[in-house]
């Protein structure tokens, strides 16, 4: 019997041993996987916001009805003009936090005067047409036709200013944006999360984690500060080193 085997025979008859996985593979897949969704994201987002610029140059004007005057039981803000003047409009977030209350005239029982101005002064204070909930006891109150009927004008028109402004959404395709940049920014955040979320073992392992910075968190430095340039040119000597790992 020939004892005499080659060493090709040998070889030959050995299983080739699969290459160790890197103890950072999970890490560095997840960061190739960022980089390969970043362009759509961005191109999605991008056109999102595009979007609703083009949104803000054609969104319909508010009526008049919704310009605020002294008497109104809202806040205002005020819409600078390019003349340099500026225009005051009912708080539209008030206006709604009004919808469906009964409007009252509220006067301060004489008897109740002294107790009254013996408050905190933020208790003495209205919000809404009406006294602070601490201090309603001492008032008499009766339904105002004037008040209720200077809510309801501003409601009407604040719902005919979003019908407009949703029928112009809908013409644009504003929703459907939405929602593809808010189904990326989920997908991407749910990746960034399960990256972080990784300690690195090896130099691949901090390359990747690097990538991930400089490309997600980094995208927009300036440019001009001295710091981060040298920082982002050693980051970047990082990433493109070919050292074992």
């Amino acid at each position: 019997m020939n004892m005499m085997v080659s060493a090709t025979a040998i070889a030959a008859a050995t299983p080739t041993l699969a290459l160790a996985a890197s103890p950072d593979q999970e890490l560095i897949d997840l960061c190739q996987q960022l980089l390969e969704l970043l362009p759509s994201h961005n191109a999605v987002t991008d056109r999102n916001v595009e979007l609703w610029q083009q949104f803000d140059e054609r969104k319909p004007a508010r009526g008049d009805v919704l310009r605020w005057c002294p008497a109104d039981p809202v806040g205002y803000h005020m819409q600078t003009l390019g003349n340099g003047k500026c225009r005051v409009w009912c708080d539209l977030f008030e206006i709604e936090a009004l919808r469906g209350v009964v409007q009252h005239d509220w006067t301060l029982k004489e008897e109740n005067r002294a107790e009254f101005d013996a408050l905190p002064e933020e208790e003495q204070l209205s919000h809404l047409g009406q006294p602070h909930p601490n201090a309603q006891r001492l008032f008499s109150k009766k339904p105002s036709k004037w008040k209720q009927n200077r809510v309801n004008k501003p409601l009407a028109a604040l719902d005919e200013y979003r019908d407009r402004c949703d029928a112009l959404k809908a013409e644009m395709g504003l929703q459907e944006a939405d929602d593809l940049a808010e189904a990326s920014h989920d997908q991407i955040m749910g990746i960034l999360d399960r990256i972080e979320a990784i300690k690195p073992q090896t130099l691949k392992g901090f390359q990747a984690k690097t990538k991930m910075l400089l490309n997600w968190y980094w995208e927009d430095q300036d440019e001009d500060d001295d710091g981060q340039k040298i920082a982002r040119e050693i980051l970047n000597g990082l990433v493109a080193a070919d050292l074992a790992a």
